[in-house]
Formats: C-alpha cells, structure tokens, sequence
C-alpha cells in the first residue's frame, strides 16, 4: 500500500514538474473585427494595464509589454493594425532554461495578456 501511494506522488510530482515548462513559449495571433488601428491600440495598452504589464510604444503598430514578478520577467512585442494583434516573446524574458524549456508561468502570464486584449477590443467595440 505505501509503494503505491509513493509512486502515485512521484507520478504526481513529475506530471506537476513537466506542466510548469513547455518546449515552447505560446505566440498568439488574435483577429479584430471593425476596430480601426488606433482601437487595437487602446485594446491593447488598456488589455495590458488590467493585470499590471507595462507598455511601451517603440512605434505606429508596435508596443512592446513587460511584466515582472519576483525575479521573473515576461517580455513581449505585440504587433498590431486595425485586423487584430499578433503576440510574440522578445529577448528580455528572463524566463528560458539552460535546456531551452520556457517557465510555464511566461505561457500562462501571455495567456492572460491575450484574452485581456481580447476583452478590451471587444469592449471598445461595442456600440455606445
């Protein structure tokens, strides 16, 4: 009885350490609908604000998005037009492994920038 219960935790163990880095870091591509460029833009920047990422206008169409916890640091550039907004990693994310894994948190910090965005577009979207 007890080995079973031991290999039932280290099987929940290696399954919990396995889900908190992945081969590769998510990039996400999101489509707008009737938004004109400067409406992705205030998505994005007010997407960005709900959870704490800072942002940084490089240029028209190109805002680059930071965000840091503890000695982790999530840095992305998000493209964008009036068609929607495409989200990719940049080399100031701190969060790769020595074996090229990324930190799952960077998947799931992203994940939630994404629908952030999302939701801000369709709320600027809808009708006044």
């Amino acid at each position: 009885m007890i080995k079973k219960v031991f290999l039932v935790s280290a099987a929940a163990v290696t399954l919990l350490l396995s889900a908190c880095l992945s081969e590769v870091p998510l990039n996400h591509e999101s489509y707008t609908e009737g938004l004109t460029v400067e409406q992705v833009r205030q998505a994005v920047l007010d997407g960005a604000k709900v959870r704490g990422w800072k942002t940084e206008q490089v240029k028209p169409g190109f805002i680059v998005a930071t965000y840091t916890k503890d000695k982790k640091t999530a840095s992305v550039d998000i493209l964008y037009d009036a068609n929607g907004f495409r989200i990719t990693m940049n080399d100031k994310t701190n969060m790769v492994e020595k074996n090229g894994k990324v930190d799952g948190k960077y998947n799931q910090w992203v994940n939630n920038l994404n629908g952030d965005i999302s939701n801000a577009a369709v709320k600027i979207g809808l009708p006044k």
